[in-house]
């Protein structure tokens, strides 16, 4: 969706405004006359006090566009872009900022319209464009919420699946809630679909807003309808409810109960499964046989050692995963009555399965998506789609090609392509007429011969074990210079770093500064005996990996010695307060981001207040210490270097007082710096929140590190 300009803007009614370097020129439908001057986008949120309408509709001129002109950044190498310029360029901050362009871009059923998400001051907004003719229509979140993620119901029927964060109680800790809306394309009318009855519940009180409201089945072959879970009264048993997309009326077509939170469908749409935890985080999991009777599976072998994730064709037939002969987590095909595993569907000797992959259309499954090399891939069980992929691998090998979206009428597909310099570019693929056309990056500002070179490599840890990581190299390192260095852990800690472009890592290589980002012991991707080996290591083995991998680094000759910070958010937080407990002198100074500084306390919030809280706390921790010893907050006297913490007031999931407290401690010893983030939530979902974090991440070790 690359955007000219007319080369007379008296002739046209435009407003004009530059998204990294690319002007787009719209034309404005309010219901009133045709605006005609020219103005930034911020005219639209009332900055030049002309507020814009809810719904906005426009025609965007597209430029002429091609796939070369798509993939010129990889064409010139970064040691010829350096020769013709005479050093690494330098890209502006709010580039790497901005939120994706294109955001779960989905094709609608008959293929005439594109939806997506695109960043518009600072939040996504919804956009859906005509494919014939450009005219599109903009849609902004409600007051006070996020649109996390949408989909196509029917040819004019939009579902948004928004956020927020909300206090039900006075006094109360807000927590994260979701809505369900639906937007008529033609109408611009939204319904709130889980809009509670004020005079229905079994206990005889009205219905309360339901916390998530959880799309279980599209139902492609009812399109005015889908299935969806809901919980009215707040006791963490969830219902489902047909419901109809175009009037909002709902009827329940499976009742509540005890301890499930999950329903599954059948291929057929059939409610077959379910599975959740009590309020005491009991497991609970339930199956219905071919006659129509609820089993309790939660105590068979075959529960305790697989993991439900769908079903095959066969209702009877499940999707699981377990450990493989290899130790590494693959897909099975299992017998729900005999517990028998019929096939193995995928298995690898290094790596784990990543997800089931949907069809597009049908939301069957399909393939299953790994990593390579760091490099996220794609295995397709449906012979249309491994067809599509190996085509288009051919047609553009640079990048990892993945089947986005398709419309349901016709062989039209979306496709996403990325890798480790390259965000995101979307195309769009006709597979009747073999023709690729490019649409857009998800990231305009960001080329892939100004990005860094991601370099996969293995770690030994002190033991031998080998620990998977990621480093990332400025375009103006050479072999044998000292470089200052970020450490990046990765939040969760079952989480994992992958050789993907990434926003920080991208930004600090930019900034001049090498960046390892370890795969420690307790990362998920890498075989059941690394994940678990990271339980009950909070501040132990995970901790002690960290710090060989700074060593390997300085080893190495990457690293300046006296130049090297950590930096991590949530669990990476954690790591980076604990690193320069544990190991003085060996970093210059820590940040954290909404991380996890006083460890009971997390414990006693989660025991207390998310169902199976009860179950995971048990992994956090150092086996045989008590938790203050392995707590930051506790053993806050022990740092002796500059520390940022930086805090989303808004964080539903780690308090932003944990880390207004260490200040507070810190503050004494003249060591800390505290920044706090009005909105953006735990995972940072606004622009502002990444331009205030990576503006005083920058500052900050530009004073204590220098780039």
């Amino acid at each position: 969706m690359k955007i000219h300009i007319p080369s007379s803007q008296a002739k046209h009614s435009f407003i004009a405004y530059n998204q990294a370097d690319t002007y787009r020129w719209v034309r404005i439908y309010d219901g009133g006359p045709v605006m005609q001057r020219k103005f930034l986008i911020a005219l639209l949120s009332g900055f030049f006090g002309i507020h814009a309408p809810s719904v906005v509709a426009f025609d965007i001129v597209p430029e002429a566009s091609s796939l070369g002109a798509a993939i010129a950044p990889f064409t010139e190498s970064k040691a010829a872009h350096r020769a013709k310029t005479g050093k690494a360029k330098q890209i502006p901050l709010e580039y790497f900022a901005q939120l994706p362009n294109l955001d779960g871009a989905k094709l609608s059923p008959n293929g005439s319209k594109i939806a997506y998400l695109i960043s518009q001051e600072g939040r996504q907004h919804l956009y859906v464009q005509e494919l014939s003719n450009n005219k599109t229509i903009a849609v902004p979140p409600l007051n006070n919420t996020e649109i996390d993620t949408f989909y196509w119901a029917n040819a004019d029927t939009i579902l948004l699946l928004l956020s927020t964060e909300s206090s039900r109680f006075r006094g109360s800790r807000a927590v994260r809630e979701t809505k369900l809306l639906t937007f008529n394309i033609k109408t611009h009318e939204r319904i709130w679909l889980a809009k509670p009855d004020i005079h229905k519940t079994k206990s005889g009180v009205g219905q309360r807003p339901s916390q998530h409201e959880k799309i279980i089945d599209l139902l492609p072959d009812e399109p005015d309808f889908i299935l969806l879970e809901l919980d009215f009264e707040l006791d963490t048993r969830v219902a489902l409810y047909k419901v109809n997309v175009r009037t909002g009326k709902r009827s329940l077509v499976q009742y509540d109960r005890w301890g499930i939170q999950n329903w599954y469908t059948d291929q057929s749409h059939q409610v077959r499964f379910g599975y959740g935890y009590t309020r005491k985080g009991k497991r609970e999991a339930v199956f219905k046989d071919h006659a129509g009777k609820w089993i309790d599976v939660k105590d068979l072998d075959w529960s305790r050692k697989y993991s439900f994730h769908a079903f095959t064709e066969r209702n009877d037939v499940a999707y699981v995963s377990g450990i493989t002969e290899h130790g590494t987590a693959g897909i099975f095909t299992l017998d729900l009555i005999s517990g028998e595993i019929l096939e193995t569907i995928f298995a690898r000797k290094h790596v784990d399965f990543d997800d089931l992959v949907q069809h597009p259309v049908t939301r069957q499954i399909v393939g299953v998506s790994y990593h390579e090399k760091g490099l996220k891939k794609h295995q397709y069980f449906s012979k249309e789609l491994a067809t599509i992929q190996q085509s288009l691998e051919v047609k553009i090998p640079e990048v990892k090609i993945q089947i986005a979206s398709k419309a349901k009428d016709k062989p039209l597909y979306l496709i996403a392509a990325r890798n480790s310099q390259i965000p995101g570019l979307y195309f769009l693929y006709d597979a009747e007429n073999k023709t690729l056309t490019y649409l857009d990056s998800s990231k305009p500002g960001i080329a892939a011969k100004d990005m860094a070179a991601v370099k996969p490599v293995n770690i030994a840890a002190r033991d031998g074990t080998p620990l998977p990581s990621i480093l990332t190299i400025p375009q103006n390192y050479n072999r044998g210079d000292r470089f200052p260095s970020v450490i990046l852990p990765h939040g969760g800690p079952q989480g994992k770093d992958t050789a993907h472009w990434d926003e920080w890592a991208q930004f600090l290589a930019n900034r001049g500064y090498i960046v390892l980002q370890p795969n420690f012991r307790g990362s998920s991707g890498f075989g059941y005996a690394f994940e678990h080996a990271g339980k009950n290591q909070w501040g132990g083995l995970m901790q002690d990996d960290l710090t060989d991998a700074t060593k390997w680094l300085i080893s190495e000759g990457y690293a300046d010695p006296d130049k090297v910070c950590v930096m991590g958010a949530s669990y990476g937080g954690y790591a980076a307060l604990m690193g320069v407990i544990k190991e003085p002198g060996l970093y210059k100074c820590a940040i954290a981001i909404n991380g996890v500084v006083n460890l009971p306390g997390l414990k006693k919030t989660d025991r207390i207040r998310t169902i199976g809280g009860s179950n995971w706390t048990k992994s956090m921790g150092l086996e045989g210490v008590e938790d203050k010893g392995v707590s930051p907050y506790h053993r806050f006297e022990e740092i002796n270097v500059p520390v940022l913490l930086i805090a989303a007031k808004d964080d539903t999931r780690i308090s932003y007082k944990q880390s207004r407290n260490m200040h507070r401690k810190l503050k004494k010893q003249h060591l800390s710096t505290y920044v706090q983030i009005e909105d953006g939530g735990h995972y940072l979902n606004t622009e502002k929140s990444h331009v205030v974090i990576l503006t005083e991440v920058e500052k900050f070790l530009a004073k204590h590190i220098g780039g």
